[in-house]
């Protein structure tokens, strides 16, 4: 074999190993279905949260709100939760919104946990250590909500699979405005977490 031809050659194999694509890291995907029976394949999962900001209600001679003690509401849902405390993190989300307003009153983030109750003691479970998540649903019979949305106030309970291969039975679980985002080839999809039956993570 000629010199020329081995020269050629070995210059072949430099050029293609240096444009060869490399081989990117997996992406993370969920495979979601609903209680109405659809099925969606989502990249880049996330939990996201929904929330009002409710601004103090200031006296004619107070001066400007300093943050400390401002109530929040989380609305959107009949479970609507309300609390005393400083917000200044939360605030500064909702200033950050696509709208750019410094006035926004909505604002989202993203959870990294899931706040469960079994056997009466509240449970942790990092978003990141879940493998997958069953949910369970029964009417409340003597639910207080007006007739017209009192048929789909359910108490809901989970199966929550860990990467480890552990459990958590949750007796009790309540996400609030949670949402589930990913994308799609259709798009965006944000189902309420609500209308989640089953998810399975995959990193």
């Amino acid at each position: 074999m000629s010199t020329r031809l081995i020269l050629g050659m070995l210059a072949a194999i430099a050029v293609f190993g240096t444009t060869a694509p490399a081989v990117d890291a997996q992406e993370a995907v969920a495979e979601v279905r609903t209680w109405g029976g659809q099925s969606w394949t989502l990249r880049e999962p996330t939990f996201e949260i929904f929330y009002t900001l409710i601004p103090p209600k200031a006296a004619p001679s107070a001066g400007p709100p300093s943050g400390s003690g401002t109530q929040m509401g989380l609305i959107g849902g009949p479970m609507a939760t309300q609390f005393s405390g400083s917000i200044g993190s939360l605030q500064a989300e909702a200033y950050g919104l696509d709208s750019g307003s410094q006035d926004a009153t909505q604002g989202r983030r993203q959870r990294q946990s899931l706040t469960v109750l079994r056997q009466g003691s509240e449970i942790q479970v990092p978003l990141a250590s879940v493998a997958h998540i069953r949910f369970s649903r029964e009417p409340i019979m003597d639910s207080p909500l007006p007739p017209h949305v009192a048929g789909d106030h359910f108490r809901y309970t989970a199966i929550i699979g860990l990467v480890d291969g552990s459990t958590v039975d949750a007796d009790s679980i309540n996400l609030g405005t949670t949402i589930l985002r990913g994308t799609s080839p259709q798009g965006r999809v944000d189902i309420p977490w609500r209308e989640v039956e089953q998810v399975r993570l995959a990193r």
